[in-house]
């Protein structure tokens, strides 16, 4: 995490990258149709949306467990996130500059506020110096408040108010809340928004600070496999070691196939088990971000049979060994539970199998699934006449003839493999968790 959001070097630029998108629901548009409108398949956006900056932490802490780095639409809400400590990722913000107060003022003109008398926040009194002096205006009676980490929305409120009160002009504010507050009270006002240009850095910023991070995700992982104790050799009174093979051929089938779409490798570890040797970002797909046991739905929809799973992360191949028999043993202990995990600290933590196994199957040979899932859906859009290209989770359940739990998880994949884009929920809808609508991105289709 850094202020000077400088780029790491030797990263390479082509690296896919989630950003976390944190801002008002006009700047959160804004970015995801910049974004649309330019090649954006090395970047992932996730949005999060807050109503009043400070609400700035609790949107941050919604996404920052799911993205790679964090931009936020300003410095307010950026030093409000870190003062919470909110912000465990790499994170920058668009910063107020270039042509943002030049056309500002030139907006409050047009709204027939006099720009000479004119408060404005977020800026510094040389900048606006200069920007009058450039276009031939007084600046002596304009009030002017440059932004620091310790002011709030209701200190740069109440600056606005008070040159209300002494007769001033109008405003020019960079706070959305403010502006909206502003408004409320009949103030004449502009709303100072960065350019699409400064925005365009600032996403190119982002996606190379989270491309160090990205690099963690690189991080080597050894997950155990063990078979049920019923298929060792301590039961060959209740299985022929012919059925025993059988099993162990048909697990070893079903991770080779898992492995190939995951990039990681499978190796034979004794009769019982296998290694696993993947990434932690190939982990946490296969997990659905650590939520579920990885391997295990799998493997007992292919062949009937509850593994456990022990997985480890370590600095080492020898540490990781020993913390995945650690978590394997560990998981065969935990009820209800198919796996363990053991960090590199030592801690434990358990993952529950899924209760649902089923999810949106596809058949189009050589085809990315995720391409094939949004080819489907978009097809069945257009089957039903629908115009729009953005669906919930409910809209694709009756689309694709599947549960919610499934029709979520499809979702959450084709955002994953850079398809679909989460969109905000919809404000006017306050009567309990409203659903998230997701952007279906057809032009991936080519």
């Amino acid at each position: 995490m850094s202020r000077d959001a400088m780029s790491p070097r030797g990263l390479n630029s082509s690296t896919q990258v989630t950003i976390g998108i944190v801002g008002a629901r006009p700047f959160v548009g804004r970015v995801l149709e910049l974004c649309r409108s330019q090649d954006a398949g090395r970047q992932r956006l996730l949005p999060s949306v807050y109503d009043r900056e400070t609400d700035a932490p609790a949107a941050t802490r919604r996404i920052a467990s799911k993205v790679d780095v964090l931009l936020f639409a300003g410095p307010l809400p950026f030093d409000l996130a870190v003062q919470a400590g909110a912000i465990q990722t790499p994170a920058t913000f668009v910063p107020v500059s270039g042509w943002a107060l030049p056309t500002a003022i030139l907006k409050a003109r047009e709204l027939g506020i006099d720009p000479e008398l004119l408060s404005i926040d977020s800026a510094s009194r040389q900048d606006v110096e200069e920007v009058f002096d450039a276009v031939g205006l007084r600046h002596d009676a304009v009030r002017v408040l440059d932004y620091a980490s310790n002011l709030g929305s209701d200190q740069f409120l109440e600056f606005h108010a008070a040159g209300e009160a002494t007769g001033q002009g109008g405003a020019i504010t960079s706070i959305p809340s403010v502006a909206a507050e502003l408004r409320r009270r009949k103030v004449p006002h502009v709303l100072m928004s960065p350019s699409q240009q400064t925005i365009s850095q600032a996403l190119n910023t982002a996606h190379l600070l989270g491309a160090g991070s990205a690099a963690e995700e690189s991080r080597l992982v050894l997950a155990i496999v063990r078979l049920p104790s019923s298929a060792g050799a301590e039961h060959a009174t209740a299985l022929s070691a012919y059925e025993r093979q059988g099993m162990r051929i048909a697990v070893h089938r079903a991770l080779l196939e898992v492995a190939q779409e995951a990039g990681s490798v499978v190796v034979v570890r004794d009769e019982l088990s296998f290694f696993v040797f993947l990434t932690l970002g190939s982990l946490k797909r296969l997990s659905d971000d650590l939520s579920r046991a990885p391997f295990v739905n799998v493997i007992r929809d292919a062949t009937g049979l509850r593994v456990q799973v022990g997985i480890g992360l370590a600095d080492t191949v020898a540490e990781a060994e020993a913390h995945a028999m650690t978590a394997v043993a560990r998981s065969g202990r935990s009820r209800g539970f198919a796996a363990a995990l053991v960090w590199p600290t030592g801690e434990v933590a358990l993952l529950p199998t899924s209760a649902e196994s089923r999810d949106v199957s596809h058949d189009r040979g050589d085809e990315d699934p995720s391409k094939a899932l949004l080819r489907e859906l978009v097809e069945a859009l257009r089957a039903a006449n629908e115009v729009g290209r953005v669906v919930d989770a409910q809209r694709v359940s009756e689309l694709m003839n599947v549960s919610l739990r499934s029709a979520r998880r499809a979702l959450r994949s084709l955002v994953e493999a850079g398809y679909a884009w989460p969109l905000p929920p919809d404000p006017a809808d306050r009567a309990g968790r409203p659903p998230i609508p997701y952007q279906l991105l057809e032009e991936k289709l080519g």
